[in-house]
């Protein structure tokens, strides 16, 4: 039998058969989603074995309803470490909304380390030599080898295998930019790692996320999970911390004493396996902790492949400049022919005429291209429409009302931040977080210069791969270290 010929009538017995096939799978459907829900529940319950029912942390970890005052906003999944501290942070509206928990734990288990492997053969290649002989080869080979055990390691201690028996850091946000939360985090990792914890973000940390794209609004929104573990695997007899202001000596004490700071780095070179050879083993150990956090998740490398599509930019075939305008206490500012001396030093040095410019100064903009001929250098920008908003959108942005804003700026911002570090060569300001994070995340195997120019120093930062036996005496020799000549 085949099915009816077009034009005909529908056979009342065949429209009944597809409608019982449609009924039959949408239960089916329904049927294993309450089943996991069950199994779910039934695993929560067992893992929390020796809680009081009536505790409200209790039923929150199991989404059930609770009783709460007027003044609590928010309801949550996961179970605080002490029931004080849930109460409050419950009453304060600091906790995140509830979110689906995904019942197949092994599946999200599997394609994170299948996206993280992904990851690996992207920004560690393998390094290929037309002479293996030279020096040079040998150590670009062995130091990118060093550095995926180290992040393999890495993934390892932050992916453990049975998440309900870890030991947990909780970072519950920082109230301020995206780069100065991603740099914190990237410290807190040092800490973490020789602590033997695992590092898990809590709350909402938005940037001018849009709840509508991404109701969860963290950092999530852009990167890659810290690991497969989430805050449904807490219960309330974990070892867990959490705050960075309730628990100082785990980020400012660390900052405020160097010595100490350096002495927990050392240590961590030990976990990772990292060598800390005294030129480059200290930022060579940043770098990784740096590279492990600032991972981009699918949505935002679709955003930054959609610009760099849009504005014709290849990895590699252009210059980058972040351009502050003296907004940072440690910063210099720099006037218009200044940057342009350098940005005409940086096209001289590379050979290359396209420059990416990420600013917020559109006057410096407009100055710049007449200062520069065109057919000499291309400034190019993300087109303004990406950051201006409108309307209601305008007010909006003014009292921070993410959910009606036209455009996810900090999509936006990560983005720009991808497309800076794919360049050959980046300028910018090591007192920026956003080329902090640019700089120690840029791939320095595309080429034997040094990648990133810090205007501030007039100095060309050698990184990880540089050494005073190999590239750094390259650079002096050709007397192209320094942009500002």
């Amino acid at each position: 039998m085949g099915s009816p010929e077009r034009g005909k009538p529908v056979p009342a017995t065949f429209t009944s058969l597809r409608l019982l096939s449609l009924a039959f799978i949408c239960a089916a459907l329904w049927l294993a989603s309450a089943v996991d829900a069950y199994l779910l529940s039934k695993e929560a319950r067992s893992s929390l074995a020796g809680s009081q029912s009536a505790d409200p942390a209790f039923l929150l970890h199991l989404g059930a309803p609770v009783n709460r005052s007027a003044n609590c906003t928010r309801t949550a999944k996961v179970a605080a470490p002490n029931r004080s501290l849930l109460l409050q942070l419950l009453g304060s509206g600091r906790l995140p909304p509830p979110s689906y928990i995904e019942p197949d734990f092994w599946r999200r288990r599997r394609n994170l380390r299948r996206q993280f492997h992904q990851y690996l053969d992207e920004v560690l290649p393998e390094v290929h030599c037309r002479d293996r002989s030279a020096p040079l080869c040998g150590f670009l080979q062995q130091r990118t080898a060093q550095m995926r055990r180290a992040l393999l390691r890495l993934y390892a201690l932050q992916n453990p295998d049975d998440c309900r028996k870890a030991r947990y850091y909780l970072w519950t946000g920082w109230p301020f930019g995206l780069g100065s939360q991603i740099n914190v985090l990237t410290d807190l990792l040092a800490k973490t790692l020789v602590s033997g914890r695992v590092l898990l973000v809590w709350g909402i940390t938005s940037y001018a996320t849009r709840p509508d794209e991404c109701p969860e609004q963290n950092l999530e929104c852009y990167l890659m999970p810290l690991s497969h573990c989430t805050l449904s695997d807490l219960n309330m007899d974990m070892d867990i911390m959490y705050g960075i202001h309730e628990e100082p000596a785990l980020h400012q004490e660390l900052g405020a004493k160097r010595a100490e700071f350096r002495a927990y780095r050392h240590a961590a070179h030990d976990v990772l396996g990292v060598p800390a050879d005294e030129d480059s083993g200290d930022y060579f150990y940043g770098k990784l902790l740096s590279m492990y956090v600032f991972r981009l998740n699918a949505r935002a490398r679709r955003q930054a492949a959609a610009f760099a599509t849009e504005l014709d930019l290849s990895p590699g075939q252009y210059i980058s400049a972040h351009i502050r305008h003296g907004d940072k206490q440690e910063g210099f500012m720099l006037f218009d022919d200044e940057w342009a001396r350098i940005l005409r030093r940086a096209a001289a040095v590379t050979g290359l005429r396209k420059v990416f410019v990420s600013t917020d100064n559109d006057t410096m903009v407009a100055t710049l291209r007449q200062q520069l001929p065109t057919e000499a250098m291309q400034l190019i920008q993300v087109p303004q429409h990406y950051f201006v908003q409108t309307g209601v959108a305008e007010a909006a942005h003014a009292i921070s009302s993410e959910e009606h804003l036209q455009n996810d700026q900090g999509l936006v911002l990560i983005a720009s931040m991808k497309l800076l570090m794919d360049a050959r060569l980046a300028i910018g300001t090591l007192s920026s977080n956003i080329d902090r994070i640019v700089q120690l995340n840029m791939n320095n195997t595309r080429h034997l210069l040094p990648p990133f120019h810090d205007v501030d120093g007039d100095t060309t930062y050698l990184g990880p791969y540089i050494t005073s036996d190999h590239v750094g005496a390259r650079c002096r020799a050709l007397g192209k270290c320094r942009l500002r000549s």
